[in-house]
């Protein structure tokens, strides 16, 4: 359903929330090296395999920082969104923050590159892969809708005959359309309604006594939000590190000896909703919901509908793991493509930095290898990534996808046809 003025809707104070989440990124970038030159690449594999590869989980190693139980009444009531307040922690301190009290602010967390206990546990447990539960849902993602666009930051790092690929969050995208920049805002407000977040406690009874942090640093293991380090395995291929963050968690106060459920939350935009035409879960995010759940140790994903033209939160729909996949659908190629991509790269990555890069369309993965300079200011295969994300705001986009109403009519009739007279 495609309607431009609808989609054209941008509040400014979204727009200035973008370009604070985009300026703290651009710091980021500029700790990379500067110039790439492309150097080879890995094909996304196609044929399903006979043998359904498994991302099995084998133990927690460590948790850290801290965790809110969500408040209950939001997800009994439609409310209005709030998009005054300040959901991106850039270190500074606005009069609204006193105003409003304490609540839920996205902070950055540290590259998995720059993350002190990954580089601890990494020293006492062989692992082929390191990397984020961002990462990972961008590579599902890219399953499901090749027009995705991403870079991704890459390390290689070896100890003697072993090496470990560390995979840091992805790089935001050069061009956003507004839809997408509602969306990164109103994941945070949907997440910071629904957190009591001043009444949050440490996720892990002895993460204070594993963990101390130096005054110096920009994140505080102890008191910034969550931070989770598990071991997964693909067969005895791959030995992975996953990091990942629990959105919040539903209170068991109820049930005797059942410890609280992780919880996920994120927002699915509706355009008309109000006009009856609510819009349908897409494969994309179905998969990403489904991988949310799994790494969150089968987290409940609760989804906030979002009428964005009123600006008002209509529904919240729980979402447990046998919704979201349904009678028939299996994450078989999402799995193949994570499973594929991270052998493919142990073969030919050598130690260095990279940056793995999918054009839309395309069924590869290109890599971009790290290089002192750059040679040949003409040269096409040599990406300068400072210049590149030298703005602190995207690019406006304006392309536009197409999304298809829900359907609810009668179940005898073909779907989104008319009625038959």
């Amino acid at each position: 359903m495609l309607d431009s003025k609808v989609y054209d809707i941008l509040d400014n104070k979204i727009d200035t929330m973008i370009k604070e989440y985009y300026s703290l990124e651009n710091k980021r970038i500029q700790k990379y090296p500067r110039f790439y030159r492309c150097f080879n690449f890995v094909k996304m594999p196609v044929a399903i395999p006979q043998e359904k590869p498994i991302l099995s989980f084998k133990k927690s190693l460590l948790k850290s920082g801290q965790i809110s139980a969500c408040k209950p009444e939001v997800f009994e009531s439609p409310r209005r969104m709030d998009i005054f307040k300040h959901y991106i922690d850039t270190g500074k301190t606005y009069e609204d923050d006193i105003a409003y009290g304490t609540y839920y602010k996205k902070k950055m967390p540290p590259n998995l590159s720059d993350d002190r206990i990954v580089h601890d546990i990494i020293k006492h447990t062989k692992f082929e892969v390191v990397i984020s539960s961002s990462s990972l849902l961008k590579l599902v993602e890219i399953q499901n809708d090749l027009s995705t666009s991403t870079y991704i930051p890459l390390t290689v790092k070896q100890e003697n005959d072993y090496k470990t690929l560390i995979f840091d969050r992805p790089l935001p995208k050069e061009a956003l359309t507004k839809r997408e920049m509602n969306k990164i805002v109103y994941d945070l407000a949907f997440k910071s309604l629904c957190l009591d977040w001043a009444k949050r406690h440490p996720i892990s009874s002895t993460s204070k006594s594993h963990i101390s942090s130096p005054d110096t640093e920009e994140w505080d293991y102890n008191n910034d939000e969550n931070l989770q380090y598990n071991h997964w395995t693909f067969g005895e291929d791959l030995n992975i590190l996953i990091r990942h963050q629990s959105d919040g968690e539903l209170s068991s106060q109820n049930t005797t000896g059942t410890a609280d459920k992780k919880v996920t939350l994120v927002s699915k935009l509706d355009y008309q909703i109000c006009e009856e035409r609510e819009e349908v879960v897409t494969p994309a995010e179905r998969a990403m919901n489904w991988l949310r759940s799994y790494i969150g140790g089968h987290s409940i994903v609760m989804e906030g509908r979002i009428d964005l033209v009123n600006n008002r939160l209509v529904r919240v729909d729980k979402k447990q793991m046998i919704d979201i996949m349904g009678d028939r659908w299996q994450p078989i190629g999402e799995s193949e493509l994570i499973r594929q991509t991270f052998l493919n790269l142990q073969k030919i990555l050598e130690p260095g930095q990279y940056l793995l890069h999918h054009k839309p369309g395309d069924r590869n993965f290109l890599i971009y290898q790290s290089i002192d300079e750059q040679v040949n200011q003409n040269d096409s295969s040599i990406i300068d990534l400072h210049e590149k994300y030298g703005d602190n705001s995207p690019y406006p986009s304006d392309s536009a996808n197409c999304f298809i109403p829900a359907w609810k009519s009668n179940e005898d009739q073909v779907a989104w046809t008319f009625p038959i007279k």
